[in-house]
């Protein structure tokens, strides 16, 4: 008996509606969205740099060439039930998480509305609790150390739920300040450059977050440049991927900036970690930067 075949064009759902086509895994509406995210933080990026011009921002990290990687990621994650530890160049990340640009440039601008800081933190360093997005220091590489923690505590909490409880009014401890919130498949997300991977804080991180088993996605954004070096001058091999020991993680490199070449590898990552076997590291070289380093009053523009 001769079986029909089904024209692909034509395939349903289950409640009759039709199927979009999918282009790299993503349909339509994650097109547009993913879309959205990167000129939305491209415009930014340019309007910033016009206001410093104008001297109403003293300080401008560009972000320009890093938007597909932010893209990608805020699809595959979970504001306000994953957790956050961005660098500054990951504005694309947080618009995509749910950040308003308006906010960004209240930040920029160093305005006392700011929900960042008040305007007392540096343009680019976010901090937006509601979405678990955890601010960080000025310098590079403090946020990995504090994103391993991150995942140790949130492990603990699920094995141990009780400690995350208010005690009696009496008993004052952290709990009386802080409200506690974990999810027993929660994943952490840290983001660096490549320069920053060189610093002893990385491999800190690394190592304990191999050994724990920690669901902690590390994301290198190699643009090629460690601040004012070329990577091969930095980095042995001319790449983070190359030195690293893969016994303990998953590693996957991706070698294209586009958005779409990305999308797939971070949501192996965060199968990967979710479930609690261990870190996943992702390498994604970003070779599409556009401008300097940071641009600041005084500065030339360094391209």
């Amino acid at each position: 008996m001769a079986t029909t075949k089904t024209d692909p064009k034509l395939a349903v759902t289950a409640n009759g509606a039709k199927k979009g086509k999918l282009y790299e895994g993503l349909t339509r509406d994650q097109l547009i969205q993913a879309y959205r995210i990167i000129y939305t933080s491209r415009r930014i990026d340019d309007k910033e740099i016009l206001l410093k011009r104008q001297q109403k921002i003293y300080f401008q990290m560009s972000g320009a060439g890093h938007e597909g990687i932010g893209a990608a990621a805020s699809l595959a994650l979970k504001p306000g039930y994953d957790w956050f530890y961005p660098y500054y160049r990951d504005r694309a990340l947080c618009l995509g998480l749910g950040v308003k640009p308006y906010d960004m440039f209240l930040q920029g601008v160093g305005a006392a509305d700011d929900p960042s800081s008040g305007g007392r933190q540096m343009p680019s360093h976010w901090s937006y609790p509601s979405l678990h997005i955890v601010t960080q220091s000025s310098p590079t590489g403090s946020q990995i150390l504090q994103a391993v923690g991150c995942a140790e505590a949130g492990r603990y909490l699920a094995r141990h739920p009780k400690a995350a409880e208010v005690q009696d009014s009496n008993f004052k401890d952290y709990r009386q300040f802080k409200n506690v919130s974990f999810e027993g498949d929660e994943v952490t997300y840290v983001s660096l450059g490549d320069g920053t991977s060189s610093e002893g804080e990385f491999w800190e991180a690394m190592n304990a977050a191999a050994l724990g088993k920690l669901p902690v996605i590390f994301c290198v954004e190699d643009n090629g440049y460690a601040i004012s070096v070329p990577v091969e001058v930095q980095t042995a091999g001319g790449s983070i991927s190359r030195p690293g020991d893969r016994r303990h993680h998953r590693e996957l490199r991706v070698r294209d900036h586009r958005q779409l070449r990305q999308d797939q590898p971070v949501h192996r990552s965060d199968a990967s970690a979710r479930p609690g076997r261990g870190f996943a590291y992702r390498g994604c070289r970003d070779r599409a930067r556009t401008r300097g380093d940071v641009n600041h009053a005084g500065a030339r523009l360094v391209l």
